[in-house]
């Protein structure tokens, strides 16, 4: 068993040898499974941090959520179908309607609009900032956190009153060093009191940055004022979780009386829950994981071509070295162990630095955006388990021509 042990580490150290021999050679060789390794670890990083921000955004929405809008949530390619376009939008009188459900606690309109000009506090400013419309029961269907102030009450709904509630980042942005309940933003031409603001929301991918850079403001406020296209989202919560499909069955027959939907034609609406949001999500990660797989399976095809044609090279250059070796007694087997772990090592190398490389990024990737992406065991395991048996399938070929060759002729070659 040593004797084996101490062989094997003879024949990686001729390997290594061999390889910081002919650098740029080596290095050249190993391009393909760096790209490769790389691809694995950079990509499952990421897709993990976005698997992580998107579980943190499933439990800041609260549970046993309903959602209701005209269409059905997925991701489409190419134009939507004429049937589909054509449903006519819902209305936020719905909300009112499903409140009367015996299985509903609560409903909302959830409207959205994006404005197209800076959002100001004096001299700060802000672009990147999402209105949202919602009624005052909001805060008790979704797990909305405020950090200061309150939401806006019903008759600030009723009336169309210019208040709002800010998140983090608009807080950030607009109030560095000032206090801002009670303060004036301008929106466009109409300026709204700060009544509130929420507290940050981290690891979020819900609407870009979760809430944070968010300002809510009465639904009947957002429909006076601003183009919303009549996307018109509800937003509901069963009085128990238990109740959930109860409350979907009574959402689903409810708008079909109120939106006239005949007993033999399909729903011109969507009821849906978080449950489905993670459905669409693992098929995007599902996508984005076989791209990767694809791009890194060709990168490693061509490290590994890359790798037989070097080892093949060598195998040439050093025939008389393999005579030598047969003739004082290195059996066929030495021969192959020897040029197989020189390309395992190889391949190793490039996939150290795969490896490396995909750290890095991670480390940036975590520094520059919300994402925690970070590296796997299981990451690191598959791509270095990757990086082996590259080296090991390309390099059986020249190894098996190096073991067969006669010591005789290996001797005279020149």
């Amino acid at each position: 068993m040593l004797r084996r042990i101490t062989l094997l580490w003879e024949i990686m150290g001729m390997g290594i040898k061999s390889i910081l021999s002919n650098k740029m050679r080596s290095a050249l060789t190993t391009v393909g499974v760096f790209i490769g390794v790389a691809t694995i670890i950079s990509m499952v990083s990421v897709i993990e941090g976005m698997n992580n921000s998107f579980k943190q955004s499933i439990e800041n929405m609260g549970s046993s959520l309903i959602f209701v809008f005209k269409y059905e949530p997925g991701v489409r390619i190419g134009r939507m179908p004429a049937k589909l376009r054509n449903r006519k939008p819902l209305k936020v009188e719905d909300a009112d309607a499903m409140e009367k459900l015996p299985s509903i606690q609560a409903a909302s309109p959830f409207l959205t609009y994006i404005p197209k000009k800076k959002i100001t506090y004096r001299g700060e400013a802000i672009r990147e900032a999402i209105i949202r419309g919602t009624n005052y029961k909001f805060p008790k269907i979704w797990s909305l956190n405020i950090a200061d102030g309150r939401y806006f009450t019903d008759g600030e709904v009723r009336s169309g009153a210019k208040v709002c509630l800010i998140g983090y980042k608009i807080v950030e942005s607009l109030f560095p060093n000032i206090y801002p309940i009670g303060k004036k933003i301008l929106i466009g031409n109409r300026r709204y009191t700060v009544i509130g603001m929420l507290e940050e929301e981290k690891n979020s991918i819900f609407g870009g940055d979760g809430f944070n850079n968010n300002i809510f403001i009465p639904y009947t406020t957002l429909m006076k004022y601003y183009p919303y296209r009549n996307w018109v989202y509800l937003v509901a919560k069963p009085k128990t979780p238990e109740l959930k499909d109860a409350a979907i069955d009574e959402i689903i027959e409810m708008l079909r009386i109120r939106r006239k939907v005949k007993p033999n034609e399909d729903n011109n609406f969507s009821v849906f829950t978080q449950e489905t949001y993670g459905k669409i999500y693992k098929q995007i990660t599902g996508a984005a994981f076989f791209v990767m797989i694809l791009i890194s399976g060709i990168s490693l095809l061509v490290g590994g071509i890359g790798v037989m044609n070097i080892m093949i090279v060598t195998v040439k250059e050093r025939t008389r070295e393999i005579g030598i070796r047969k003739a004082i007694g290195a059996k066929n087997r030495d021969i192959l162990w020897q040029f197989l772990i020189e390309a395992i090592t190889l391949t190793i190398t490039g996939g150290i630095a795969g490896l490396l490389f995909g750290w890095l990024f991670s480390i940036i990737i975590k520094s520059l955006t919300s994402l925690p992406a970070s590296m796997n065991l299981w990451s690191v395991i598959m791509g270095f388990s990757m990086a082996i048996f590259t080296g090991l399938f390309f390099g059986i070929f020249p190894a098996m021509k190096a073991a067969k060759l006669p010591p005789i002729e290996a001797l005279r070659y020149e």
